[in-house]
């Protein structure tokens, strides 16, 4: 397993328009999204993620739910990525 910070993950992972912020991509690890870790005051995610927002696919998806997976997953996006990135959002949501 090799680590890289977040700055590494979000410039290779995502397009310039669709840069998720450094807060945004710590909530995701937090909340289980991303497997990362905090090494000191530094954070890091596990190099084997930059596949890992994928899976899936969009259909039952709201259109929002869908454009807002575009703007997210950029040149990325893929139907399967953006099901499973709005399947998750929606998992962390109280019933």
């Amino acid at each position: 397993m090799a680590l890289m910070t977040i700055r590494e993950f979000i410039e290779k992972k995502f397009s310039p328009q669709s840069r998720p912020t450094r807060n945004t991509m710590i909530d995701w690890i937090c909340r289980g999204h991303l497997k990362g870790y905090k090494l000191g005051t530094r954070w890091y995610i596990e190099d084997s993620e930059l596949d890992n927002l994928g899976g899936g696919d969009t259909q039952g998806l709201s259109t929002d739910d869908i454009a807002f997976a575009k703007k997210v997953l950029g040149a990325h996006y893929t139907p399967e990525r953006a099901g499973k990135l709005a399947r998750n959002l929606h998992d962390d949501q109280p019933d």
